[in-house]
Order: structure tokens, then sequence, then C-alpha cells
């Protein structure tokens, strides 16, 4: 049942305290008053006692009430108010004697914040009536600031058991999820009673103090006796951390205020703290241990070790980066690294890893690893500390220079420094323990820093009991001399099989000796290993294919007569002979260094490649294979011909076709046989067939005469029956009749796509190597070398004037550069632009003229036009040579080039001298030698017909006019 308000007053207006009767007695000369929703009094400082009396109040005898009440101190200072609540069955202050009376409460009204203080008592009535409740400021005030009251409120409640004392939590062992309230139940009610009974008594928990939830109602006797000490587990905490409890008693419908406590952490903890002091040893068994503790958990609580690992590292001190050697390690402690190899310094590093987290990471101190070696031994020096454990000394009286460290290897170095006139160094490993009877593979990397004879050194290897150059024998005295750069992976690393003679530890040395020079020798990579001893690998295998493509080929090798160890071989259990990895015959306990041969053409043979390779045994122990042989058996596949050419004789009437032929026996696409085959030469893009079954090389092309100009290139085949190889091409030769124009006709090339180019010619020598080239992003020709020159296709350029239009430019104007245009008779040759100017030819028709010579000096595209007159009826070529100053060499471009005929004729200087030609008027046709190549020309110089005689040519399709008919050298005109 909820508390009845049986008065409330909460001073909200001036009239809120109408009702209440206010006086005061003492030296003071205030009273109570209204304030800004308070009810406030203040005075000098004097001894005041100033009543504010509530208006009555009915309360009835056998029930119990609780007063409540909000004092604040006014002002920011530490003075106080001494306030009392009186309670009065009057309000006459006549009839009110405090001096001998109880007071309900007295409270010190003290604040230096002015926070709000909530004040509140239980009480009873002796017998029903009417009562009032007096507020008393009384004492001396030592200042003047206010006191303020509000919230004045009287409640009936049910008389209630005050709290449980001495709660506390403590977790359970172990980091069970369980936590051990205990506490003292109350045994007086809060009214002062004896409290009778406990009814219930409720405990909440949550993991912040402001949120709780009821966890566990008890009503079991045992923790229902009034003032006794309980104990009670909470064995259902959900998750672990810190705890908040809160205990609550009840006696019928009274409950006790609430008591609460702080659990320390529950449960395992969820972290650790940071790992202790981690130190490295080494113990008698030459293993590294380390020593270190499993760290507390931070907040206190119980950590299971069986929940915690370590992450183990390890790291050369001299290196920078770490190796993982146990990833999650929860064994027992101390740890143990058995991986540590000797001679080695070592540093460690360990984390902590619990509850899916990594803790930071402890270094260890250095520890070194010292000790015997054993096999495998391997030792580089990416660690430089790895050499201190070697023994390094000088041979000879007066010699200073010894091998030392240097980036990840160790080198030797003397060159006549310090009087040093030749070398005796010595370095030489730790203890490696060796068995008699076993055979080991020494291996090791040596160079010298720079190539030349004068530079060689003879690093000796060898191995004794101590490490002095008195206990140790030479190894290698027919191999020592090291000639070879570090590229020279194949020389750099040596070999050397070592046998021993009794157990013991052995020291290996490398001992530099004899010539000097300014080079160095390095050594790196020491590695000794134990091999099993077999016979020493067959190194002469050959197969020889049939020479007729039959599926067969004979295998021929010689049987070793040394052991890998290098002693002589007294028996070979077996050999086998492996085709394609696969044993294909087995020969039983064969004479050392016989020869053998087998024919392989069993069944399972195939035509292709196949590779062979020998095993040879002792017992069941196979010695390493012997070189390996690749070759064909059978037919082999056709490929295409190599080094295809075609170039144009002299005389211009027909290309010779070059390339090399396939050898019958060796020639096929896998080096195999493939008998006797012809040649298949096509011209394309014509496709016309030059020959259908050439035996061999060169091919003639004879029909290449009135061929339309164009870029014309062979494709190869190779035929064998039915069988024909891939197209081999030879590259583009222009071929076809030239140009001709006639009077007033333009030839433009097409600078839109390269196609055009193709029937440009690049002239190279020895000097000029670099050509122009077609730019599709800029659509132009460019230049970018020296004296570069390429040539249009030919022209048959009659007698008259021309004009030459094209555009140029260079890539910038910063330097000028120079551009020589010029006839050229043809396109193997260049011109000297300072030699000549002329523009017109003679009778003899020189091998060059210079058209024009133009100095570029701007970046943008300008047009030239060149007028030249060409004097005798010719086939010519038109020339762009690239002609830099002595500055920088700006690249040339052109492009749009057209050739227009100004004013030409094919009449002029027409000879008398026929040469057995005569005109038949009446039959409309030419007599002339049969064969002959007739070209006639209309009065414009256009060509109207070309063609080869047989003795009479007809006219009947020429329409009347003059025209010009040349043989050869000779000319005449006719009229039809």
């Amino acid at each position: 049942m909820s508390a009845q308000t049986v008065y409330e007053q909460q001073f909200s207006s001036a009239s809120s305290i109408n009702d209440f009767t206010i006086f005061h007695n003492g030296s003071g000369t205030r009273d109570w008053t209204y304030s800004s929703g308070y009810l406030t009094f203040w005075d000098s400082k004097v001894a005041v006692e100033a009543w504010a009396i509530t208006p009555g109040i009915d309360l009835e005898a056998g029930k119990t009430y609780q007063l409540s009440f909000d004092a604040r101190n006014a002002s920011s200072s530490s003075y106080t108010h001494n306030l009392y609540v009186y309670l009065e069955t009057t309000n006459n202050k006549d009839e009110i004697d405090i001096s001998t009376q109880e007071y309900l409460t007295y409270e010190k009204i003290t604040s230096s914040s002015t926070a709000t203080q909530n004040k509140s008592i239980k009480f009873s009535v002796p017998a029903t009536g009417t009562y009032y409740l007096g507020f008393v400021d009384k004492g001396e005030l030592t200042s003047l600031n206010n006191v303020n009251l509000d919230n004045i409120i009287v409640k009936e409640v049910k008389e209630a058991p005050v709290a449980v004392t001495g709660l506390t939590a403590t977790a359970a062992e172990n980091g069970t999820m369980s936590a051990i309230l205990t506490w003292t139940n109350p045994a007086t009610t809060d009214m002062g009673n004896a409290l009778s009974e406990i009814s219930k008594i409720e405990v909440y928990r949550g993991t912040t103090s402001y949120k709780t939830e009821l966890v566990y109602t008890l009503t079991d006797s045992k923790y229902l006796t009034p003032g006794a000490e309980i104990s009670f587990t909470d064995e259902a905490v959900e998750s672990r951390g810190v705890n908040y409890y809160e205990v609550v008693v009840y006696a019928g419908e009274g409950t006790s205020p609430v008591v609460s406590v702080k659990s320390p952490w529950i449960g395992p903890d969820s972290s650790l703290k940071a790992l202790g002091t981690v130190k490295a040893s080494v113990n008698g068994e030459n293993n590294v241990v380390l020593d270190f503790a499993i760290p507390e958990g931070s907040n206190g609580a119980y950590v299971n070790p069986a929940d915690v690992a370590f992450k183990i590292e390890r790291k050369l001190s001299s290196s920078y980066s770490y190796t993982v050697i146990d990833a999650a390690y929860n064994g027992a402690l101390p740890y143990i690294d058995t991986t540590a190899e000797p001679f080695n310094i070592y540093t460690y590093r360990v984390s902590t890893i619990y509850n899916g987290s990594t803790g930071a990471a402890k270094t260890s101190n250095d520890v070194t690893v010292a000790g015997v070696a054993t096999v495998p031994y391997k030792q580089g020096f990416d660690d430089k500390n790895t050499f201190s454990f070697f023994t390094t000394f000088n041979g000879g009286s007066g010699l200073t220079s010894k091998w030392t460290y240097y980036s990840y290897s160790i080198r030797y170095y003397n060159g006549g420094r310090y009087g040093d006139t030749s070398a005796d160094a010595w370095t030489i490993t730790p203890k490696i323990s060796l068995e008699a009877g076993k055979v080991y593979r020494l291996n090791y990397d040596a160079w010298i820093s720079t190539a030349g004879e004068a530079n060689y050194k003879d690093l000796f290897v060898t191995i004794g009991t101590e490490p002095t150059a008195e206990a140790q024998t030479v190894l290698n005295e027919e191999n020592a001399t090291v000639s070879n750069l570090s590229s020279a992976t194949d020389e750099k690393t040596r070999s050397i099989i070592i046998k021993v003679t009794e157990d013991n530890d052995y020291n290996i040395g490398f001992h530099v000796y004899g010539q000097t020079s300014t080079a160095y020798i390095y050594l790196d990579n020491i590695s000794l290993e134990e091999i099993v001893e077999v016979p020493a690998a067959v190194a002469d295998l050959t197969v020889t294919p049939d020479a007729g493509a039959q599926l067969e080929a004979l295998v021929a090798w010689t049987n070793p007569t040394l052991t890998n160890a290098g002693g002589e071989l007294a028996e070979i259990t077996k050999a086998e002979l492996l085709r394609d990895g696969v044993v294909i015959y087995t020969k039983d306990n064969p004479i050392a260094g016989d020869k053998e041969t087998y024919t392989d053409n069993d069944a399972a043979l195939t035509a292709g490649n196949h590779t062979y390779s020998v095993l040879t045994y002792i017992g069941e122990n196979a010695s390493e294979a012997s070189n390996k042989a690749t070759v064909w058996i059978g037919p082999d596949d056709l490929k295409a011909v190599e080094n295809a050419k075609a170039e144009l004789t002299e005389d211009g009437t027909s290309v010779t076709v070059s390339f090399d032929t396939l050898d019958p026996a060796t020639g096929g696409a896998n080096g195999g046989y493939i008998g006797e085959v012809t040649y298949k030469v096509v011209r394309m893009p014509d496709e016309a067939v030059i020959a259908e079954a050439a035996e061999g090389s060169p091919v003639v092309d004879d029909t290449i005469e009135g061929l339309s100009l164009g870029a014309y290139y062979y494709e190869i085949t190779v035929v064998r029956g039915a069988e024909e190889s891939d197209a081999a091409a030879t590259g583009k030769i222009v071929l076809g009749d030239a140009i001709t124009l006639g009077n007033g006709e333009t030839y433009s090339f097409d600078f839109s796509n390269g196609d055009f180019f193709d029937l440009w010619t690049s002239y190279q020598d020895e000097t000029i190597t670099r050509a122009w080239s077609y730019s599709n992003t800029n659509k132009r020709i460019e230049s970018s070398y020296y004296k570069a020159v390429v040539f249009t296709p030919k022209f048959k350029l009659y007698e008259g004037n021309y004009e030459l239009e094209y555009y140029a430019c260079l890539s910038s104007g910063r330097y000028p550069s120079g551009l020589t245009v010029f006839l050229a008779t043809n396109t193997t040759t260049s011109v000297n632009p300072d030699e000549t100017e002329a523009n017109a030819l003679d009778e003899d028709v020189p091998e060059t003229t210079v058209i024009s010579n133009k100095t570029l000096d701007g970046a943008m595209m300008t047009k030239y036009t060149d007028e030249f007159n060409v004097g005798k009826y010719h086939t010519y070529y038109i020339g762009f040579q690239h002609n830099p100053g002595d500055g920088m060499l700006p690249q040339v471009y052109v492009q749009d080039v057209k050739l227009t005929a100004k004013n030409v004729t094919g009449v002029e200087n027409v000879g008398t001298d026929n040469n057995g030609m005569a005109y038949d008027m009446s039959g409309e046709a030419l007599i002339t030698p049969e064969g002959a190549s007739v070209e006639i020309y209309g009065i414009d110089g256009k060509l109207v017909l070309a063609t080869v005689s047989d003795g009479r040519v007809s006219l009947s399709n020429l329409v009347h006019g003059v025209y010009v008919v040349r043989i050869g050298a000779d000319t005449f005109k006719f009229i039809k």
C-alpha cells in the first residue's frame, strides 16, 4: 500500500505562509518570510529563536508518519544555521515551552555549494489529535546569509526495518562465476522498536551502480532471523567483471533502506598485467632456457594458467626481424628452445596470449649458443655475430691482412697494403662432430670481386681437429683457384666430399694463400651434409635416333669407375635406363668402366621428343642422375623456313627470293627427321604462285613486269606430300610500274593512314641507322636522325616543268634543322646539300639532283612549293633528307606531299632513227622487232599503251591524233 500524504506545502506563492504561525524570541529582530518559492530566514549576527509553525495537522495514535523537507543555505559561504523541528499541540507562542521539550529532529544546515539537502524523520503521536510542526532557527548566527525551506511533506507510512549492516561482497575462488555476500540483518525498526520478524530479503545485482535488477528473493528461514549474520552466494553471475549489489529487508509492508556494495572482480580476469622480466640462458644440453612468470590479472582477479599462452619469437641479435618459433605455447615453464643452433647470438621476444588478446612483447637479454655443431651444418653470414665464432689469423710472418666480415659474407683483401706482398690468411670454423665411415659433402660459395687472371686467388679448404694451421690438412689441392665473379652462379658454389677415419670434433679451414692483388675474395654459405656413398653420376650419355625416322634410338654410356666420395668403385649392383622418367631397361651387375649400349624400339615408343637418363646403384642406393639427353625420335613436324628475304635485281626486271633450306635429317620443328621436301613460293598480296615445288633457294620471280605499283612480299611454305608448314614471309618490296603524270595531272599521297608509306623506301647504311616513320596519331612522316633519307615511289618523268608541294615543320622551334629535297635514280643514295643547287638534269641523268634546301625553324606546319625542270625522260624517285645543324636535333615532320606536271610532253626530241620500227597506216599497226617492249604516249605525255610485241602491235583502239612510240632508248612519232 502506498504512503498517504496528510500534509504538504511547496511554497508556490506568497500566500503559502498565510496560515503559518510566525514569531521570534531572543535577540533577533526578524521573522521567517516568503521569498521566491521558499520559506526563508535571516538576521543579524545575534542569538536568534525564529519560529515558523505549520497549520494544524490531524494525526492518529498508533500510526507512523514521516516528515520530510528540503533545506539549503542560500549563500555559498560555509556559515551555518541550526534548524530544529518540534512537534507541538498548540501554535500559541505563549503556550509553547521548549526548555524541557525534546525536538523531533535537529539539522545543521551548512553548505558552501548552496546544494539542497533533503531531510526526513519518522515519528508517531501518543494520542489522536491536531498537531503542529514548528521549524525553529535557534542559536548564535555567524553571518547574514539565508536559510531556505521547501517541500514540507507529512505522510502516513509503515514502520519498517532499519537497513542491513556490514554488507560485503567477495569473489569466489579460482575464477568461479560466483560472489559471496555477507551482512547482518536489522534487529530494530526505524521507530526504534525491536524487529520481531523478517518476511523476505531482496538481492539486486547490476554492472553499474545506477542500474540494478532483482536477482534473488530470499524467503528461506535461514536468511530471515532479525540481527543474524548472513552469508549468501550468488552462483549465477552472468559475465566476468565488477558487480554492484543492493540488499533490501522486508517486514510485512515495511521496507528497509537500500544498502549497496561494489564487488571485486568476479570470474576469471579479462586481461593480464605486463609480462615481467624474460631471462635467457643456456643449459647443459646447449639449449636456450627462457625464464619468465605468468603475469597477474589486470584487475587483481584469478588467472587460470591453462588459459595463458605465450608467443615466442627469436632473432639473431644483429638482425632486425624476429621469427616466430612457437605461436601459442602453454606448456610447462621455463620454456626451452631446442632449435637454437650453435655459434649464434640470439635475442628472444615473448608476448602473452590471453582471452583473445596478445600483450606487449618483452625482450630478453642476448644469449650466446656455442658448443659443438652437428651435421647438417649450415653457416651463412647474414648475422655478423656468427663470424665471431670462427678462428681467424695470418699464417705468414709480418702479414697483417685478415679475413673480415662484410655485408652478409666474409672477405679477404690484401693488395700489397701494409707491406704484405702475398696472401696467407686463415679462417676456421668452430668444432663440427663427424663420424668415421660416413660420407659428407661440403658446399661453399667463393668468388672474386674483379675479373682477370691477375686477380685469381687460391683458396685451400682444409680439415683438422684443432683450429691451427699445423693441425689442418688440405682437401682441394688440385682445385683451389677461384677465378669467377659472384654473377657466375654455376661456378660460385663449390663442393668437396669429406670422409674421416675416426669419430671426433673437427674444424674446417679456408686458407687463401699465394698471389695477391687489389681484388677481394669472398666466402659465404658454408654447409656440410651427410650423403650416402653411391656411384658417381654417368657423364657421357648419348642418344642417336634412327637416321630413317624409324621409331628407334641407340642409347650409349660408360659406367662410372668412382664413387661420389672419390674412391674406387668396387662394384655396381645395377644400372637403370629411364625414358621420360620411366625405367625401360635394367642391367644387373654391370662392370665399372664398361661401355653400355641399348636399342630402344619397344612398342611404347612414339614419335616425339624423349628424354633419357641413367642411374647406377650400390645396393638400393642410387647415384645422381646422369646428364640428360633429349632427342626427337621418328618423323618430325615441318617448320617454317628462316631468313626469308626478297631483293629486286639491279636491272629491276626480277625479284630474288632466298631462305634457309631445311636439312632432311635435322630440319624438323623439333630438330628431327623430315626427309626430302620442296618449297612453295607465293607472291602476295596478288597470290601469284612463283614456284610450286622448288627444290631449294633461291627462287627467282621474273613475272613482275606490268604489276601495278604496290608493296609486295613473298610467302614460303615447306611441302612434304600433302603437308605444308606455316608460311614464312619476306619483308615488303615495292614493285610495279612507275607513276606517270600527263600534262596538268597531279598525284597526291594520302596521309590519312599509313598504307601509302609501304611504297616509300628508307635509305640506311653504316652511318644512317634510323629511318623515317609514319605517325598514325599525327598523320605525317617523321625523322629524328641525322641524314635520314626517305624516297617516294618511282615516277616516270617526261621532259618539262613540275611542281612539288608539301608541308613541313620541326618538333621544336628552338633549334633550326635542314630539309633537302632531291631527285634520285635509285633509293640507295643521299646528297651533300652544300655541293649544288642545280635543278636541271643533263643528258647523262646524274644519280642525284637537288631540288631545294630548306632551313626549318618553326613548330607550325608550313606549306612549301618547289618548281623544277626535267630535261630528259627517265625513272626518278623524290628524296627527303633530314639535315640537322650543329645544335640540338629536333624532329622533322612532313605531310600532304603531291606532285603536279605543269608543262610536259612526250613529243619533244623524238628521234628519226627507227631501227626497224615502222607504222603500217592501212593496217593500223606498228611493225617492231619481236619481243620488244613497246610504250605509246599521247601528245600530252600520257601513256596510252604498253605491251611486249610479237612483231606487230595493233593500234585499232587508238583515236586519231599524234603519238610517240618508245622502244628502249629509241623513239619516233606517228599520226593516226
